[in-house]
């Protein structure tokens, strides 16, 4: 051990001349030169897992403000499902409404049966060719 050349007289509180006399040594100047050189020796490893977890926490943001990019553009296809949604729901309200007028409008035309009705009614024969015709054209409705 080196030889100790400096001479000093500390004062302290209970609590910390408690603290140094439960350190490893033999007597008050021993266990607190133990105590000092303990320090120093954690203050290493304290600085270098300091920058350990700098590191960490540098890689952590990284992935933090990818997940918020992430979340971002997930909001961004969120407002454009719901705005083909509503697209949608109004190209529906817009057929059914189609569906009410072309009824209306189905109504007011004469169909298929109406003419055949007429033809019927009014007395004239068909030709069988013309029977035939519309013998085909009543299996495809």
């Amino acid at each position: 051990m080196a030889k100790k050349d400096v001479q000093k007289s500390i004062r302290m509180t209970n609590e910390v001349s408690k603290f140094v006399e439960g350190f490893e040594g033999t007597g008050f100047n021993e266990k607190f030169e133990n105590l000092v050189f303990f320090c120093m020796k954690e203050e290493k490893n304290i600085k270098t897992r300091i920058k350990a977890l700098e590191k960490q926490e540098d890689t952590i943001n990284k992935r933090v403000d990818t997940k918020w990019k992430l979340l971002n553009e997930l909001g961004e296809i969120q407002q454009k499902i719901v705005q083909v949604n509503n697209s949608v729901v109004g190209l529906y309200e817009k057929c059914k409404k189609a569906e009410v007028v072309a009824k209306g409008v189905q109504g007011a035309l004469p169909t298929y049966d109406d003419a055949e009705n007429v033809i019927q009614t009014s007395g004239s024969k068909s030709s069988p060719a013309k029977e035939s015709g519309l013998q085909k054209k009543r299996k495809a409705v």
